[in-house]
């Protein structure tokens, strides 16, 4: 089907794709599933079962054998409006398990499941970086689709969180800085965990969603339950932080805001022999798995945002993920320079950040043996938030959620 100067119709195809007739649909109909609504159909031999947008109603059409208006059959209770992908007999949406190659049935709407990783670039296994231990992306993204073209609308953690989640741009939030909560913007924004809680689903969120520190909060009109958060700014060892309140810790946990330049710094990076639970993202994936395992029990459907910390600085990672890499092999950068053509404002002070950690200098430029240091925690914190994601995903499938969940990265 599709949509042309505000009237909706059917296209017929040979094999070869050229178009055969075109099928209007009765105005009666027209008028109940509204324009721009189909959304969903299945065929059954010269029978075409579609929904509309709102009503939980499966109506039955069929194609003419003269003419070129479909006929209305009859209509259909169905447990669900037409949201689905397309539509079973049977009153259940049909989807698509790309990894098992097979159509998947669901009794009820889908599960979503948003994993948020901060900081992470395309630069792993999927992405044509296969010497990076990156299994558990790799294959979520081989089951599913995959993006090459999906930019960062800001490039600031923020403002681009509030564009995914709100779906509305920096410039038409006019919302540019770490601090400013959008709702002071747009007080009546509908978020994307609010809009599943609108409509019936158990909308939850763990780790980092929104973002949480430089005066920020969360947006407690999101969720059905109090948001989950953790820490972002996470060490173990004594020596990273002189047991002192550190810079980025007091920014991120809204701590002393206005003596943050009188607070030490703590290290840039850290590797600790530690169990993956002892950082952040091992008890966020702990709390998901947790919050997986109740959702089995019952049959509301859920929206459940996971935030993944890594590998945003500090790269903090137990030892055995840093251990994945030997840091002569790991590549360095071919420049240091601004790209050529980009405007000014674009740009960020060379060392802007990471000279708020030590022992990083406050100037470039950076020693050989530094930047690689930086590159080896950039990617031992990747892996490690790799393995917490591949736990996560493996909780969908061992509490039977894995044909039934949307899972989107």
């Amino acid at each position: 089907y599709g949509e042309e100067n505000n009237k909706t119709f059917l296209v017929k195809f040979d094999d070869r794709w050229k178009e055969i007739a075109r099928l209007a649909y009765p105005k009666a109909l027209i008028r109940q599933l509204g324009r721009f609504s189909l959304s969903g159909g299945m065929w059954h031999d010269d029978t075409l079962m579609v929904t509309g947008h709102d009503d939980p109603v499966i109506f039955r059409l069929q194609i003419p054998k003269q003419g070129t208006v479909l006929k209305l059959l009859g209509t259909e209770k169905a447990p669900f409006t037409g949201q689905g992908i397309a539509v079973d007999p049977k009153g259940g949406l049909v989807g698509i398990n790309r990894a098992k190659k097979q159509l998947v049935f669901a009794r009820k709407r889908l599960n979503v499941l948003l994993i948020l990783v901060d900081d992470l670039k395309p630069s792993f296994g999927v992405y044509g970086k296969k010497w990076v231990h990156s299994p558990n992306l790799d294959r979520l993204a081989t089951r599913g689709m995959r993006f090459d073209r999906a930019y960062c609308n800001q490039a600031v953690c923020a403002p681009s969180r509030n564009t995914l989640l709100t779906g509305s741009r920096s410039t038409s939030l006019g919302v540019y800085s770490l601090g400013y909560h959008f709702r002071r913007a747009v007080p009546n924004a509908i978020t994307m965990p609010q809009f599943f809680k609108k409509h019936g689903y158990h909308s939850a969120g763990i780790g980092k969603v929104f973002h949480i520190g430089h005066g920020n909060i969360d947006d407690k009109h999101s969720w059905s339950v109090p948001f989950h958060p953790d820490k972002v700014i996470d060490y173990v060892l004594r020596d990273s932080t002189g047991g002192k309140l550190t810079r980025e810790e007091a920014y991120f946990s809204n701590q002393k805001l206005g003596q943050i330049r009188s607070l030490p710094r703590g290290a840039a990076w850290e590797k600790a022999d530690v169990k993956d639970d002892a950082y952040a993202d091992g008890r966020i994936a702990n709390e998901a798995i947790r919050r997986l395992q109740k959702a089995k029990s019952t049959d509301k459907p859920f929206f459940l945002a996971v935030g993944f910390t890594k590998p945003h600085l500090p790269f903090c990672a137990p030892k055995k993920y840093w251990d994945l890499y030997d840091p002569k092999k790991l590549p360095m950068p071919k420049t240091h320079e601004y790209p050529k053509g980009a405007p000014r404002y674009a740009g960020k002070f060379k060392l802007g950040e990471l000279n708020q950690y030590k022992p990083i200098p406050q100037n470039p430029p950076l020693k050989e043996s530094m930047t690689r240091q930086l590159i080896h925690g950039y990617y031992a914190a990747l892996s490690y938030m790799n393995a917490k994601v591949g736990r996560v995903i493996d909780a969908s499938k061992q509490f039977a959620l894995d044909d039934s969940t949307i899972i989107s990265l």
